[in-house]
């Protein structure tokens, strides 16, 4: 369904229009990493976004150290500014750790990073945070 467009479902309701890959990465360019100062979009820390048809979205971020502390905020920021969006359903997000040669780009991109990605513990863990369906 192309943006802006609305369907009706079988009781005749009218259906929220679900954002679109662009529209969901858009929203996510107001996510800053606070360790590097810069969307977590331009910084390439979001690899893939999708939604489904009942608006369920998942997007994988990719962090440059798994264990850093700061993952939770962004799992709580990505969450919070794609569940607002109409038509999203749930938010389902799943994180990765960059490769060293994926992690060196943001770190060159940022002004002087605030933190020393070596003080960050290492793990392959991958992280799923969920917000289900809202409440009417």
């Amino acid at each position: 369904m192309a943006a802006g467009t609305h369907e009706r479902g079988r009781s005749g309701r009218r259906l929220e229009a679900r954002p679109q890959e662009p529209e969901l990465r858009e929203a996510l360019r107001a996510v800053i990493d606070p360790e590097l100062g810069d969307s977590v979009v331009d910084l390439g820390m979001v690899p893939s976004i999708t939604i489904s048809a009942d608006g369920a979205v998942v997007a994988e971020v990719a962090l440059t150290i798994a264990a850093c502390p700061l993952r939770n905020q962004l799992e709580h920021d990505v969450v919070a500014r794609l569940s607002a969006m109409a038509g999203v359903e749930a938010v389902e997000v799943r994180t990765t750790e960059m490769s060293a040669d994926a992690r060196s780009a943001p770190y060159a991109a940022s002004v002087g990073s605030r933190r020393d990605p070596a003080r960050c513990t290492r793990s392959s863990t991958p992280s799923i945070v969920s917000r289900g369906p809202t409440s009417p």
